[in-house]
């Protein structure tokens, strides 16, 4: 339908839940249905617990009062893509760069843009800094200067192409490992 952009609301999902009826029974001593018989016993075992850690039985522990959602990472296949990275940046390994930018490429967990983000602008990023080390070096501005020759600049461009290939591996490892965190 041209112009419809939202959903159906029910007013009724957003009232907090009625007490239940097996709460109104558990207080009359009726409490038979096994839902409310495996509450109790959840009740009494994680008071037990609390009191064998020190802690008073109605008081939460300390990790459940943080969100469950900003604890650890979600998404192995990230995680697989940063180690990767890392340890073809590490050791030099060139196919587990490739294997890393890979498995971030077929990532469906990232959009379009984390993915060329990942894929292609860091790594575009550390390449520029290369031309850009090798521009100064030419120039005289840092660094040891480009010999003068056939040889100078291919001489230059070999030293420099490992640590640029490593810095792009780096990077990407550094942004999947913020994006495979959980939301």
């Amino acid at each position: 339908m041209p112009g419809f952009f939202g959903g159906i609301e029910a007013p009724e999902l957003f009232r907090p839940p009625e007490p239940e009826a097996e709460d109104a029974e558990e207080e009359r001593g009726e409490g038979t249905a096994p839902g409310s018989r495996v509450r109790r016993a959840a009740g009494w075992l994680l008071g037990r617990r609390r009191r064998a850690h020190g802690q008073a039985p109605d008081a939460a522990p300390e990790e459940e009062a943080a969100p469950v959602g900003a604890r650890g990472f979600a998404h192995p296949f990230l995680l697989l893509a940063a180690v990767l990275l890392i340890a073809g940046a590490a050791f030099g390994w060139l196919v587990a760069l490739a294997l890393g930018w890979l498995i971030a490429y077929g990532s469906r967990r990232l959009s379009p843009g984390q993915v060329r983000t990942a894929v292609f602008v860091l790594p575009g990023l550390a390449a520029a800094g290369g031309i850009a080390w090798l521009w100064g070096r030419v120039e005289g501005r840092w660094g040891a200067a480009v010999a003068t020759g056939g040889d100078g600049m291919g001489q230059a461009l070999t030293e420099t192409w490992p640590w640029t290939l490593r810095a792009a591996a780096l990077a990407s490892a550094a942004y999947l490992l913020l994006r495979a965190r959980r939301p």
